[in-house]
Formats: C-alpha cells, sequence, structure tokens
C-alpha cells in the first residue's frame, strides 16, 4: 500500500511538472508572437526581478519555516508555530512594499509614468510570489505534493489564459505591463487557493498543547546562513 501511494504521488509529481512545463513553452510561444522584443525584454526584466527578490527574501527562510514546520506539528505546537511564520511573512511584505513604494516615487516624482507603473506591478507579483513560495513549501513539507502540483499547473494555465485576454484588449504601447497584469491577478488567485487549502489543513491537524512559544528567533536563527547563500 506504501508503494502504491508513493508511487501515485510520483507520478502526479511528475504529470504537474510534465504539463507546466508545456504550459510555460506555449507561454513563452504567445508572448513571442504578440510582443515586440522591447516588451519582451521588459517581461522578461520584471519577471527576473520577482525572482531575484523571492529568492534572496524567501529562498533561505523557507529552509527553515519548512523545517520548524515538521517540529511544530510533531510537539503539538502548529498555533504558534503558524502566527510565527505569519509574523515572518508580514515583514517580508513590508519590506517589499517599501522598496516598491520607493521606486514608485522615483519614477512618479521624474515624470516616467511608465516606469511607475512596472515597479507598481512587480511590487505585486513579489510579493504574491513570495506569499505563494511559502505556502507551497509548507504543502511540500507536509507531503501534500500533489495538491502542490495541480496550483503549479493552474497557475502557468491562469497565466496563459489571461494572456491571451488581456492582450487582446491592450494597446501596443502598455502591451508589457499587460502581460504583467495577467501574471498578478494569476498570482493573487494562486495566492487565495493556497491561502484557503493550508488554512483548512492547519485546522485539522491543530491539537496543541497550552503554548505561547515563538518560532520566529528559531526560524531566522536556522534560514540566516541559507540566506547569506542565497544573496
Amino acid at each position: 500500500m506504501i508503494k502504491v501511494s508513493k508511487y501515485k504521488e510520483f507520478s502526479w509529481v511528475a504529470f504537474g511538472q510534465i504539463i507546466a512545463a508545456i504550459a510555460s513553452l506555449a507561454l513563452v510561444r504567445v508572448m513571442t508572437e504578440l510582443l515586440n522584443p522591447s516588451q519582451y525584454g521588459e517581461v522578461a526584466l520584471a519577471m527576473t526581478i520577482v525572482a531575484f527578490a523571492t529568492q534572496v527574501l524567501m529562498g533561505g527562510l523557507n529552509v527553515g519555516i519548512g523545517r520548524y514546520y515538521a517540529i511544530a506539528r510533531k510537539d503539538s505546537m502548529l498555533t504558534s508555530y503558524v502566527f510565527s511564520v505569519k509574523d515572518i511573512t508580514t515583514n517580508i511584505g513590508k519590506i517589499i512594499l517599501t522598496i516598491g513604494l520607493f521606486f514608485l516615487i522615483l519614477f512618479y516624482w521624474s515624470g516616467n509614468n511608465k516606469l511607475a507603473m512596472f515597479s507598481v506591478l512587480v511590487t505585486i507579483i513579489a510579493l504574491l510570489s513570495s506569499y505563494n513560495s511559502v505556502f507551497n513549501n509548507v504543502i511540500n513539507t507536509a507531503r501534500r505534493r500533489i495538491v502542490s502540483s495541480l496550483h503549479l499547473i493552474l497557475e502557468v494555465l491562469l497565466k496563459l489564459i489571461f494572456l491571451l485576454i488581456m492582450l487582446q484588449l491592450s494597446f501596443d504601447y502598455y502591451k508589457a505591463e499587460v502581460v504583467l497584469m495577467a501574471f498578478a491577478i494569476s498570482a493573487f488567485i494562486i495566492f487565495l487557493l493556497y491561502k484557503k487549502y493550508v488554512d483548512s489543513y492547519i485546522d485539522t491537524l491543530v491539537n496543541d498543547k497550552k503554548c505561547d512559544k515563538d518560532w520566529v528567533s528559531d526560524i531566522w536563527g536556522y534560514s540566516k546562513h541559507f540566506i547569506l547563500w542565497t544573496v
């Protein structure tokens, strides 16, 4: 039975990766067809910034968050663990928003409305992507890899669908921004789905001892070496 379960899990993960890869290739094909080289470069730059921010800010922290999830569950301290993770992700969100606001003000006062809009969209996507990476990490740590694979497939498909719809309604000059809007909407939908699933899943597990343990220092302490490595 265990072998069958592991085989089924592995099959779903492999299936999810394959479908996501195919959908990603289709996404690239659509963008190269509908965007000119300059617009495509703008989108690529935006997603590079998002990937960098997500990796630097959350890459190392996710290691610590994943490690202490298993410990908190074993010791029946999930409630305090969840509050600590929320505290960490809230602070990370404030950092992302502060940086985004800085560039928004900078570009707005310089009279470059296009870059101001660009900074807003990049900030939104970076914020949602960071939160989604935490949700995905918790789901994988909880060995719900089928759920993780389904979210991965859905996110790429949503990007493709919204991209096709919104590019038909856009002006040529703002096509890069419209692509980023499509990505932001997709990330927001995935965020809501992740949050709903993780909240309901945690609720089924919580049977805590009376404990007000603060996991923040433990998570930061374990993660700091990985954070330095990602930087």
